[in-house]
């Protein structure tokens, strides 16, 4: 559905496809549906940044880690546990177990460790070690029900407007998670963190999707 290059100007890739939507045929018949997806839902920025900032608290609790998150050292005869800092944050957009199978929540994975490269054609994310994923995620507000209202649409979903409709909306919530991102490491929780000082954001749009960096460093 993506090129991974695509993803690298979120705002860009956004503002062509919106072009595209109205160029393409069945414009009319979803202009409420565009008109949703016309601007950025502050409401769901607000909502991913109390998700993140929440979880940035449950990350240092043990019982959300994985044995991969520990390191052991010995001291004096004593083999102590050490939380290996987090070097990224990978979000994933779920799609639904049933028909339509359009991402629906935003789940997350702590990267132990990862390589990120982006090279002419390809954002290429490769980790190992995880030391924890969410016990819960969020939504996609009001962007995430007009993807499962279109999607549900048979009629629709033949029409030539429905697949770059179907990307804005998902670029829409890129486009929120990213500006949560940049709201939720002003907190406390995110600078209480066990994480590197290279900490990465990271996104991937859906199964088998390209992965997208989510900047927030100045």
């Amino acid at each position: 559905m993506w090129n991974d290059v695509e993803l690298r100007d979120l705002p860009a890739c956004a503002a062509r496809l919106l072009e595209e939507v109205r160029q393409a045929d069945g414009f009319a018949l979803v202009r409420e549906q565009v008109a949703e997806a016309e601007a950025i839902d502050e409401a769901l920025i607000a909502e991913m940044t109390v998700g993140l900032v929440k979880s940035f608290g449950m990350y240092r609790q043990p019982r959300y880690l994985h044995p991969e998150a520990y390191a052991w050292e010995e001291r004096d005869g004593v083999r102590t546990a050490r939380i290996r800092p987090l070097s990224a944050l990978l979000l994933y957009w779920a799609g639904g177990d049933v028909s339509p199978y359009v991402p629906q929540m935003v789940w997350g994975q702590g990267l132990v460790d990862y390589h990120y490269e982006e090279t002419a054609t390809e954002n290429v994310l490769e980790f190992g070690a995880t030391n924890f994923d969410t016990s819960g995620g969020f939504e996609l507000g009001s962007l995430g029900e007009t993807l499962v209202e279109l999607a549900e649409d048979d009629a629709l979903r033949e029409l030539a407007v429905f697949e770059p409709l179907k990307k804005l909306l998902l670029v829409r919530t890129l486009q929120c998670a990213h500006a949560a991102v940049l709201q939720a490491v002003k907190s406390d929780a995110f600078r209480e963190l066990p994480r590197a000082e290279s900490f990465r954001f990271f996104a991937t749009p859906g199964h088998d999707e390209p992965t997208c960096l989510l900047r927030h460093e100045h």
